[in-house]
């Protein structure tokens, strides 16, 4: 009896340490990547794709208290990067067509911070654009 338990017990905890099968990949929570724009259906911003995969990078998540009072404004949200330069707010993604992104990717306050600087309290959707070169590689080389 004590044999059949411990075969039990042992095949029930392998079992639960089994790693997940190579096609239930987790989604990345800071990350969209091509792979997964490439899996949207009637998407066809980048807003939308933000809203739809990760709608919570679009909420703002710091708070600045700076009046005498003691009260803060909230920060307006996130601050839009392409390709390494600020291109404005969130809404700025409405004008980003998502056949034209290779990725995108959120970086929290202090991540930004280090990465461009002051003014990014809420943090930064960083866009990463396909590649030209990519895109047009039947076009023949100068």
């Amino acid at each position: 009896m004590r044999v059949l338990f411990g075969a039990l017990a042992l095949a029930v905890g392998l079992t639960v340490l089994a790693p997940a099968p190579a096609t239930a990949q987790k989604r990345q929570r800071d990350l969209i990547s091509r792979e997964e724009i490439d899996q949207l259906q009637g998407v066809l911003t980048a807003y939308e794709a933000v809203k739809k995969l990760h709608g919570e990078w679009l909420r703002s998540k710091s708070r600045i208290t700076n009046n005498a009072e003691g009260g803060g404004t909230v920060a307006p949200g996130p601050n839009v990067y392409v390709n390494g330069v600020r291109s404005g707010d969130v809404t700025f993604l409405e004008s980003i067509s998502l056949q034209t992104v290779q990725e995108m990717r959120f970086l929290t306050a202090s991540q930004a911070e280090s990465r461009f600087g002051s003014g990014n309290l809420a943090g930064v959707i960083a866009v990463t654009m396909r590649s030209t070169l990519k895109q047009d590689s039947t076009k023949p080389k100068p």
